[in-house]
């Protein structure tokens, strides 16, 4: 007997601890989509059975008696007013199940819905159009986060448009449950329109009429915050300056004129930069720059840049020019010398050029002047030729490529080239060339991307053999096909020599995968050759590899084969820089 109770009691006392180390699972059934979710986010039980954590019985039950309550709540913003919820809390081995059925009911429709706008901005475009673009419409079910992001919406607009005190009059959402109706009024008074006044910039290092030149606005236009934003970020990046404050001042009560005050801290006048990376294609890479940031008040710009590899020694002087919208517009002169040396082909090129870019969007387009002599030996063609070649350059740059463990966007970049020299017009040589290339990272989920990448190119001339190496098209490398050596794929000469070609193709596809953090695996395949007629047979590489992207760049390691040489022989490419 005395055994019985002694037992009896350490159960009893087991009893609560069996309890406190129960976990508890939860389980929602009838709800699918973003109504589930805001259901598992504000439901006290399913925080508990994500946490890990054991409650005691008694805290475990008191939070089962809250979940009806909590689970209609996250139904509401949805229109689900009438909700039918069975619930089960029920012992089981290890914890506790706590089950729920939910039928959602009918659904509450918006009936009616009265946006309007009052005061001096009740006829502006932009207004009417948010109006129309609201976001709930007679018969649709209620959301009340599209009335709330419909709400907002129309107020940034106005905002954005220059009616500072724009002011709801009016806003309400009135829901009757009886009937599951439910009528959206909003009445948004605008009030005057604010304008922007004179832009100062007062103890201004540089120019005040080069300075206004990178305001993207007029005094008279439509006051809005973001081109204030857009004012600032484009200053600071021209480099002139180390602090850059914009900042509006108080509006006149009669003209709402609001004038802005842009105050400048000037950058050091000298910058320098050192850059470092390898590459099998190139070996080392070092490049050294001294830039001084502005000479005299109107903004131009001297450097110097040397550039040394294991295939390439170059230094040049480089002057900068704002023109009149420096914002988009510049003029650019360089003079320059360098030594290239590969196994198939060498060069010593002197060269003056002047450049004129212009900024349309997010197209950049520059045209050339560049005066050439270079000294070459490729293949059996060796000499020296004078060039005069005026180049049309247009590059597209779309949004930056997602980084590796992110829900990745679209990122890359287009080019196009066209170049020519006449003979007799200061050139030794006639020749036409063009050039399209072409990459982009295209997203396959949160750990997924493909990148495309193409380049086509085409050279017409009547004397190949004075044709630089430069203007030839060669193929084969880290970033050309992979499993070839670099430049070793082309027309050959009688001693097997690579000579070029008029005609580039090149087509890669590469799958990249995240492994861990900022380290991503891939696969690839390339397709190209650069050859003298579109119809010559291509040559194929693919492989695997790793990519890390590290703070100075990012490291490369490719396994490549060379899919159609006989043997399919192996290469491996190893490159560490900012990726092209």
């Amino acid at each position: 007997m005395a055994g019985r109770r002694a037992s009896a009691l350490v159960a009893a006392l087991l009893v609560p601890l069996v309890a406190l180390a129960a976990g508890v699972q939860v389980r929602i059934e009838g709800l699918t989509g973003d109504v589930l979710e805001n259901v598992q986010a504000r439901l006290s039980l399913a925080a508990l059975a994500r946490s890990g954590e054991a409650p005691s019985e008694a805290g475990l039950r008191r939070l089962y008696r809250r979940a009806p309550r909590e689970i209609r709540a996250a139904l509401e913003p949805f229109g689900y007013y009438h909700p039918r919820i069975t619930a089960r809390l029920v012992p089981r081995a290890g914890g506790w199940l706590a089950h729920f059925h939910v039928d959602p009911g009918p659904r509450v429709r918006v009936v009616a819905v009265d946006v309007r706008l009052e005061g001096p901005g009740r006829g502006e475009a932009g207004l009417q159009g948010a109006v129309r673009a609201f976001p709930l419409r007679p018969g649709d079910a209620l959301r009340h986060d599209r009335y709330d992001a419909g709400r907002k919406r129309l107020l940034q607009v106005a905002f954005e448009a220059g009616y500072r005190d724009a002011r709801y009059r009016v806003h309400r959402l009135e829901i009757d449950p009886r009937r599951n109706q439910a009528r959206v009024r909003l009445v948004l008074e605008t009030g005057p329109r604010y304008r922007f006044g004179p832009v100062r910039f007062p103890d201004a290092p540089l120019d005040p009429a080069l300075l206004a030149g990178y305001v993207p606005f007029r005094r008279g236009d439509p006051y809005a915050p973001g081109k204030l934003l857009a004012l600032q970020h484009t200053l600071e990046r021209t480099g002139y300056f180390s602090s850059v404050e914009v900042v509006p001042g108080a509006a006149s009560p009669r003209r709402h004129e609001i004038p802005v005050q842009v105050h400048l801290v000037a950058a050091p006048p000298d910058r320098y930069q050192l850059g470092l990376g390898y590459g099998t294609d190139t070996g080392y890479r070092l490049r050294v720059g001294w830039q001084r940031r502005y000479l005299g008040r109107r903004g131009h710009r001297f450097g110097l840049d040397l550039a040394l590899s294991g295939i390439r020694k170059e230094v040049h002087a480089r002057y900068r020019i704002p023109l009149r919208r420096p914002r988009t517009d510049l003029l650019r002169l360089a003079a320059g010398i360098g030594n290239r040396r590969t196994a198939s082909n060498d060069a010593v090129v002197r060269l003056l050029e002047a450049r004129r870019e212009q900024v349309r969007g997010r197209w950049v387009e520059a045209f050339a002047l560049r005066a050439e002599s270079v000294t070459f030996r490729v293949g059996g063609d060796s000499g020296t030729t004078r060039l005069l070649i005026p180049e049309l350059r247009f590059h597209r740059l779309s949004r930056a490529a997602g980084k590796a463990g992110t829900a990745r966007g679209g990122g890359g970049r287009i080019a196009f080239e066209a170049a020519a020299a006449a003979r007799g017009l200061l050139s030794d040589v006639s020749f036409f060339r063009l050039t399209l290339a072409g990459r982009r990272f295209l997203p396959l989920g949160r750990n997924d991307r493909l990148l495309v990448r193409g380049r086509l190119g085409t050279l017409a001339t009547s004397d190949f053999a004075r044709v630089p190496p430069a203007y030839r098209f060669f193929a084969g490398g880290d970033q050309s096909v992979r499993g070839y050596a670099f430049e070793s794929l082309g027309p050959r000469d009688a001693e097997g020599r690579v000579t070029g070609g008029r005609q580039l193709v090149e087509a890669s596809l590469e799958y990249r995968h995240r492994l861990w953090k900022q380290l991503e695996g891939a696969l690839f395949l390339d397709v190209g050759n650069a050859v003298d007629r579109l119809g010559d047979p291509l040559r194929r590489g693919a492989g695997l590899g790793l990519r890390w992207k590290l703070p100075v760049g990012t490291a490369g390691l490719d396994l490549a084969f060379a899919l159609s040489t006989p043997g399919t022989p192996w290469r491996l490419h190893l490159t560490l820089g900012a990726e092209p």
